[in-house]
Order: C-alpha cells, then sequence, then structure tokens
C-alpha cells in the first residue's frame, strides 16, 4: 500500500525541488497533488 501525502509533503517536495534546480523550467502537479494544495482533500489516500 502506498503511503499518505499530505499538503506540507508536496510543499516540500517543491522547495527541494527550487533549491536543486539548475536552470529554468516549470513543474505542474495534477490530480491528487493539486486537490491537496487547492484544499479539496486532505490526503492523497482514500481512508
Amino acid at each position: 500500500m502506498r503511503s499518505t501525502i499530505d499538503p506540507e509533503k508536496i510543499e516540500q517536495l517543491m522547495e527541494i525541488l527550487g533549491r536543486e534546480a539548475q536552470g529554468s523550467g516549470s513543474v505542474y502537479f495534477t490530480g491528487g497533488a493539486s486537490a491537496l494544495l487547492i484544499g479539496w482533500r486532505s490526503s492523497t489516500e482514500e481512508r
């Protein structure tokens, strides 16, 4: 079973990607990740 992802974990990933990026670019979050960031759900795993 996959681990539960919450908005804080996605924000941590975005911070790491921003620090490690060597040039310009774009990252798009879709589906469950975007629903979490918008506040439509509390995690990506149904309970």
